[in-house]
């Protein structure tokens, strides 16, 4: 990231990623969630919808977003989360074409759009989603952290004192 303001913005979109991630597993069945984790839902599917260009064709749009720019820097942190995903979690939640992972997404990003109220996913599906919402924070946060290496530089300091 090129500057403090934007590692901020990417740090926020993880953490809110990851909390969304910990509520799918916890939310009450056929229940309504609390009016602060249907807000988070919400604006971690609305997200989702300007990450995914693919489910994003299906939904109406309503002119440039807010988010576009933050969207286009978790783009890839999105797709790498989805492609190291294992095929057997996918299988588990059935989901064995791409057609069907188009479905789910779009589905699955309409739920939390709802705030978890509709359509209501199954629960393997909802343990699939919360995977990759917390795969995806995984990506993000060791793309803030440069994947732990420090900076070429540094470690010429470091020898240079030893």
């Amino acid at each position: 990231m090129p500057d403090l303001l934007s590692s901020a913005r990417m740090l926020e979109i993880s953490s809110k990623f990851e909390g969304v991630a910990s509520a799918l597993l916890d939310l009450p069945k056929d229940q309504k969630p609390e009016s602060a984790v249907s807000k988070r839902l919400h604006w971690v599917g609305n997200f989702l919808f300007e990450i995914d260009w693919d489910c994003n064709e299906t939904r109406e749009q309503k002119g440039i977003s807010s988010g576009g720019v933050e969207a286009t820097h978790t783009r890839p942190a999105f797709y790498s989360a989805l492609t190291r995903m294992p095929v057997k979690e996918f299988a588990d939640a059935a989901v064995t074409t791409e057609q069907e992972l188009t479905s789910f997404l779009s589905e699955f990003y309409e739920f939390l759009l709802s705030g978890g109220e509709k359509p209501q996913l199954s629960p393997e599906r909802i343990d699939l989603a919360s995977k990759i919402l917390s795969s995806t924070s995984r990506v993000i946060l060791a793309e803030l952290s440069n994947n732990g290496v420090p900076p070429e530089r540094e470690g010429m300091q470091t020898l240079a004192m030893k």
